[in-house]
């Protein structure tokens, strides 16, 4: 069996921050803030004691709540795609499995780092590691995988050519290959292919300053905007090319939530409607890490994404990082 999403969940803070909310700190308007980038809010963290690890750690409980025939401890693998670790060591993963008590003597942990294409990139290396596992063992493969971030404490909210863009969330996915998990699954379901890729002339485009802990985010929106689209415009050709699949088998498209230009580009350029592009951008704004499996469950919990429905992931991120998973979820 492919490797499958068994269940998604998130966390936000309970701060909502409004247009309104912004524009009184800087020159612009709530028509000005939606026109460019389609946000109307996004949530921000509550002071230092929420963190990355606490953040991913209540996805995470909210996750297995949904799911009782699973507990921690049978998991292998702990993922956390993550730009806001709350310690250079140990990593938000080893402290993520410690605060949810895995200790069966299998699991192991490890942050990733390629900002806003994170989800995409720990898609990729997980069902790498689902495959090194099936070569040596039978038993089942199961997996967290953990976007979060707190963009809020990297933007300068000075800056409002950034201040408007970021939120903060969490979002836990936990992939099974054991069918046995499954109170219902497609056939064919999980992970048909994955890639990932950095185009490094551009790394100067989106940064945080030095130094580390108290630089702040700072981007060229311009040359940013433009290498997202074609980035991921050329990612979903990829993939649809190397696994056979013609774009119109796509049911639903999600890619990482930054700019609703961006996405209507994506849209105009591949040829395929808006309408199967799940977008929660207004109410999230870009949460890196976490903006793609927010509008998965967003998708899910609305109905649009069914069972057996193939979806395509796209991403694009500082770096410049880009990312695409095709599954049939």
């Amino acid at each position: 069996m492919f490797l499958s999403i068994l269940n998604v969940s998130s966390y936000l803070p309970t701060r909502c921050v409004t247009n309104a909310d912004i524009i009184a700190n800087i020159d612009s308007s709530d028509e000005w803030i939606k026109s460019r980038t389609g946000i109307a809010q996004r949530y921000i963290a509550n002071g230092e004691d929420e963190t990355t690890t606490l953040m991913s750690y209540n996805a995470c409980k909210k996750l297995f709540e949904g799911v009782t025939s699973i507990s921690p401890n049978d998991i292998n693998c702990i993922v956390v795609a993550t730009t806001t670790q709350d310690s250079s060591f140990p990593s938000t993963a080893n402290m993520l499995q410690n605060k949810l008590g895995i200790q069966n003597g299998k699991c192991f942990s490890f942050d990733l780092q390629a900002a806003c294409s994170g989800f995409t990139y720990g898609m990729h290396v997980i069902n790498g590691l689902h495959m090194l596992h099936r070569r040596s063992s039978t038993s089942p493969f199961r997996a967290l995988l953990i976007g979060a971030d707190i963009m809020s404490r990297l933007v300068d909210w000075s800056d409002r050519n950034t201040c408007i863009l970021f939120g903060d969330g969490a979002s836990a996915v936990l992939l099974s290959d054991n069918i046995a998990d499954f109170s219902h699954i497609s056939e064919n379901a999980g992970i048909i292919g994955t890639n990932i890729i950095a185009n490094t002339n551009e790394v100067g485009s989106l940064f945080v300053e030095t130094p580390l802990g108290n630089g702040k985010l700072r981007m060229n929106g311009k040359e940013v905007f433009k290498k997202a689209i074609s980035g991921m415009v050329q990612m979903a050709t990829s993939l649809i090319e190397k696994n056979s699949i013609a774009l119109t088998d796509i049911n639903w498209f999600i890619p990482h939530q930054a700019n609703i230009r961006i996405i209507n580009n994506v849209a105009d350029i591949l040829g395929v409607s808006i309408d199967k592009f799940i977008t929660t951008i207004e109410k999230h704004a870009n949460t890196s890490a976490s903006s793609i499996p927010l509008a998965l469950e967003d998708a899910i919990n609305s109905g649009k994404l069914q069972r057996g429905d193939l979806v395509m992931l796209l991403s694009a991120g500082a770096g410049m990082t880009f990312g695409g998973v095709i599954m049939r979820y």
